[in-house]
């Protein structure tokens, strides 16, 4: 018995002596007094034993209630455990005479006759009457909203700034010394970087920052992130994770919230861990998930373990999606399908909800979690939002990608990055400078010069050797500014631009569609869509559901007509219609037969490509041809000197100049 009290620790050992002591048959004198009274009528929560009336409802606390019964210290205590609290109780305020409920509070009788403190701010001394934005990053309908909430639910809460909450620090109006800074979410704070943050009242309050440094409040980590002069950013709430994993010679830090892959450049940084922390060796390294912790993925119904050259990342949307295996890659998801290989490493392909651009050299993954950072593509930079997605190449270097909320187009030799802070000032892309905004961000460089750029709420279309702005208000005043040597026909609400890199391209134009090549240009409209439009020296019939145009450098290509189908090739044009469909159209010197729900075109350009057949699928390639019918299915077809696999309901094509590209699986 001695062995067990000696094991026993002592706050343990404490708590015995103190019910011993209380379970000891000494009365009480002069009544109890109680902290409240629950909603069965019962007193709760004791304070002080042998106190009178009048001394337990002195504080003219609301809530505060008091018992007369002298009963044993075992019987108080059989009262509060096993019945609820003690009976007979009287509360010692039945008005809210003289109640005091504090800063922001009154008092005022319920439905039962009971008084009770509930929040009404005082708002007189309000002076702005619109919007603000609270600490806690929302908005609220005017400052006295944010008061009732700040008495309900967040007694830190304060005003930030004046007006809805914004994702740039463009247009917001600090108080005082404070300055305004754009923290990883895209979230725009006013922070004082000497204000002194209030006591931390609830472990909920603790965060773990980017910079893996635990911080007391999201008010410490702002200020941490004024006094430093960039964006920390949040890794997960709650401290930083004790455990790590270790990675050569560095220490990850995990969450299951906020997974990301690790390579040499962000060693040090984190790794995807299930909900817990496993030790990985430089050896024997592989990716994680809850069930299987410093086991193996499953990939499919089967087994994979990932190498450090060839590392991907499994999470509960697309376990048994996707994993890097030997020297070529298979990442596949059923809604948003795709292949990586060898051969088309650094395009990209889209992953349950996230999107993984990669490039053999430098490979990465975007998830949820990350979306808005970066990952590397060949030697390029590409920046993803999930709702805005776009990737950089060396094809298309000067154009652009959304970042997030921002942007950042990248030049190789002049690259540089907006971010929230800086928006509205420039980015130096090639020799040309844009000034961008943040509702409308576009950038011109010396490769997409003629292309465009939003500027506030204002249009700038520019060419180099003659810029011009369209702005709302003149906007259906004059129908022109100078692209080059091109004309552009804008709209507001339908905004493009032709210049004579991409004539025969298209504008939109109101509810029209104007189709302009520098020869022969022309305007269609509501009324006469349908009619032609001249386009280089070729004809596209053009519908306004289905718009899209013929030239001669994608002839063979397609065009839907209204209800109809133009297929048309140089030599050999011809138009189906519903009436015939399913009989023939000649393109080039081959043949192709088409369906009307699945319609396609074959050429000697294309040959490779596909062209659905009545209800089978026929993918052909010029040296190896074959056909897929419903029964063969998910079987493959031979196309050029590769093979592709094909379901019926998400049927796609290989092709030599896209070999490598996709395959629906």
């Amino acid at each position: 018995m001695l062995r067990m009290l000696h094991n026993l620790q002592p706050g343990m050992l404490l708590l015995l002596i103190w019910l011993c002591h209380f379970m000891e048959d000494q009365k009480v004198q002069a009544g109890n007094c109680w902290l409240q009274q629950g909603k069965n009528g019962r007193c709760q929560v004791l304070y002080v034993p042998g106190m009178s009336r009048e001394e337990c409802c002195r504080s003219g606390r609301l809530g505060t209630s008091w018992t007369e019964e002298d009963v044993p210290n075992s019987t108080l205590f059989r009262w509060m455990i096993f019945n609820g609290g003690a009976p007979n109780c009287i509360p010692c305020k039945e008005t809210c005479d003289n109640v005091d409920c504090g800063p922001g509070k009154r008092c005022k009788m319920n439905r039962r006759s009971k008084p009770r403190c509930v929040c009404a701010p005082d708002c007189s001394n309000v002076t702005w009457k619109g919007p603000v934005c609270g600490s806690d990053g929302k908005t609220y309908k005017d400052e006295c909203a944010l008061l009732k909430s700040k008495c309900k639910v967040h007694l830190d809460l304060e005003v930030q700034y004046q007006g809805k909450c914004k994702k740039t620090c463009r247009d917001v109006l600090c108080p005082g010394s404070s300055t305004c800074v754009v923290d990883q979410t895209n979230n725009a704070y006013c922070v004082t970087c000497n204000r002194i943050c209030p006591e931390q009242r609830s472990p909920d309050q603790f965060l773990c920052g980017n910079d893996g440094i635990i911080y007391a409040s999201a008010c410490h980590l702002r200020r941490a992130t004024c006094l430093l002069g960039r964006s920390i950013g949040v890794a997960y709430q709650g401290k930083c994770i004790s455990k790590y994993c270790l990675l050569g010679t560095s220490v990850s830090f995990v969450s299951w919230e906020h997974r990301s892959v690790l390579f040499p450049g962000n060693i040090g940084q984190y790794c995807i861990l299930g909900t817990s922390v496993s030790i990985v060796s430089w050896e024997h390294r592989s990716v994680l998930y809850p069930g299987n912790i410093g086991q193996y993925c499953i990939l499919g119904t089967s087994v994979s373990i990932v190498s450090w050259e060839h590392r991907s990342v499994l999470y509960p949307g697309n376990i048994g999606q996707y994993c890097i295996l030997g020297t070529s890659v298979s990442i596949v998801s059923w809604e948003h399908r795709s292949v990586l290989s060898p051969g088309n490493i650094g395009q990209y392909c889209i992953l349950g909800t996230s999107v993984s651009i990669v490039s053999w050299e430098h490979r990465s993954v975007l998830s949820p979690g990350n979306i808005g950072q970066y990952c590397i593509l060949g030697t390029l930079v590409s920046f993803v939002s999930w709702e805005h997605r776009s990737v950089l190449s060396p094809g298309n270097i000067g154009q652009y990608c959304i970042l997030g909320t921002s942007v950042s187009i990248v030049s190789w030799e002049h690259r540089s990055v907006l971010s929230p802070g800086n928006i509205g000032q420039y980015c130096i892309l090639g020799t040309s400078v844009s000034i961008v905004s943040w509702e409308h961000r576009s950038v011109l460089s010396p490769g997409n010069i003629g292309q465009y750029c939003f500027l506030g709420t204002l249009v700038s279309i520019v060419s180099w050797e003659h810029r011009s702005a369209l702005s709302p208000g003149n906007i259906g005043q004059y129908w022109y500014c100078l692209l080059g040597t091109s004309v552009s026909i804008v709209s507001w609400e339908h905004r493009s631009v032709l210049y004579p890199g991409n004539i025969c391209q298209y504008c939109l134009m109101g509810t029209s569609v104007s189709i302009v090549s520098w020869e022969h240009r022309s305007v269609l409209s509501p009324v006469n869509i349908g009619q032609y439009c001249l386009l280089g020296t070729s004809v596209s019939i053009v519908s306004w559901e289905h718009r899209s145009v013929l030239y001669p450098g994608y002839i063979c290509q397609y065009c839907i007509l209204g209800t109809s189908v133009s297929i048309v090739s140089w030599e050999h044009r011809s138009v189906l219609y519903p009436g015939n469909i399913g009989q023939y159209c000649i393109l080039g010197t081959s043949v192709s037969i088409v369906s009307w729900e699945h319609r396609s075109v074959l050429s000697p350009g294309n040959i490779g490509q596909y062209c659905i057949l009545g209800t089978s699928v026929s993918i052909v390639s010029w040296e190896h041809r074959s056909v897929l019918s419903p029964g063969n299915i998910g079987q493959y077809c031979i196309l050029g000197t590769l093979v592709s696999f094909v379901s019926w309901e998400h049927r796609s094509v290989l092709s030599p100049g896209n070999i490598g590209q996709y395959c629906i699986l």
